[in-house]
């Protein structure tokens, strides 16, 4: 059966993933897409991911019913979440089952409780499903230990440590990261909580969640990385003594330990990798050369999803509603 699709939103990512469905036409059709650029709306969605497919598709301003056999809406608009969930709900009350890129959204219980309930609401009663998913969060920090967990017959403690050099990524998360401000620049922005990667805290949670632990709270904190020595980037040379990215942590304490501790650190140069510390019985240690690139990721996590979002019963789930097995710990 093919899906129907719609592209809601083409940024960077947005357009990514929007090639990568429209090289499936086996599976999946992308029957519309959506876009705010001025500079977007009127053109073939063709032109913009410079496909050869997708001549057919006019971008518009807003998306069109849901064909009577349903259809999933690639949400790729935002990281906030009191800017995706009315969206979401938009898209759910045209027919739109929603699966979206939005860091807040994906253990939303963790900011807005209120805001949460009623996009469960609107999609129980519309009868689709709405999933946000991606690299991280969404996979790599969290689903994958999850996943890794149902070696253990008990589970202590998870860490999960991943750098990011962002030389290898889009110019977008390059400056989201900071590289190349002045240190007192970076910590203005931190305090202000405009800048640093969202959804550290969402994995936490959504961990915790699926594995019954009740946490009593969780810590974020973010910290410039600084250079040491004048090095060049894609962004231009930073000098010694500026940022050259960023290194985030986010704990997760219950009542006797700290049970979940995820490291990021994403700055120019830096050797990529991914490690998943397990402690339990037996512990295990999951070990990425090379790391994940996110870019690359995140496209091919929301692709594979279509289906299983399509098939998933209505109602706003998280990634860990979809970890076919983990760690019991009742």
């Amino acid at each position: 059966m093919t899906i129907s699709t719609v592209a809601f939103g083409l940024g960077p990512i947005g357009c990514r993933i929007c090639s990568r469905l429209l090289e499936r036409p086996n599976d999946v059709e992308v029957v519309a897409a959506v876009e705010r650029d001025p500079a977007k709306v009127g053109r073939t969605l063709a032109e913009i991911v410079a496909s050869a497919r997708g001549d057919q598709v006019v971008i518009g301003t807003d998306a069109p019913h849901a064909p009577a056999g349903g259809g999933v809406a690639i949400q790729a608009t935002s990281s906030s979440l009191e800017v995706a969930v009315p969206q979401a709900m938009h898209l759910a009350r045209l027919g739109w089952n929603v699966l979206s890129t939005t860091e807040e959204l994906a253990f939303p219980e963790s900011l807005d409780h209120e805001l949460t309930v009623e996009l469960d609401r609107v999609a129980r009663h519309e009868g689709v499903t709405v999933l946000a998913a991606g690299v991280n969060p969404g996979y790599i920090m969290d689903v994958l230990p999850l996943a890794l967990t149902a070696l253990c017959t008990r589970v202590d403690e998870i860490s999960v440590r991943r750098v990011v050099d962002t030389n290898q990524r889009r110019e977008q998360l390059q400056r989201k990261a900071g590289v190349g401000m002045r240190r007192e620049e970076f910590e203005r922005l931190a305090a202000a909580g405009q800048i640093g990667h969202v959804g550290l805290r969402q994995s936490v949670t959504l961990i915790a969640g699926r594995l019954g632990w009740a946490l009593t709270g969780v810590e974020v904190s973010l910290e410039p990385v600084i250079a040491e020595s004048d090095v060049t980037t894609p962004l231009g040379p930073v000098a010694s003594g500026s940022v050259l990215g960023q290194h985030q942590l986010a704990v997760g304490r219950t009542a006797d330990r700290e049970a979940i501790r995820l490291e990021l650190t994403m700055a120019a140069g830096y050797p990529p990798i991914d490690e998943v510390f397990i402690a339990g019985e037996p512990p295990v240690h999951q070990r990425i050369e090379g790391g994940l690139n996110g870019d690359i990721g995140t496209e091919a996590v929301i692709a594979n999803l279509v289906r299983p979002v399509f098939e998933a019963r209505p109602g706003l789930l998280t990634m860990a509603d979809l970890v076919a097995v983990a760690c019991d710990t009742r």
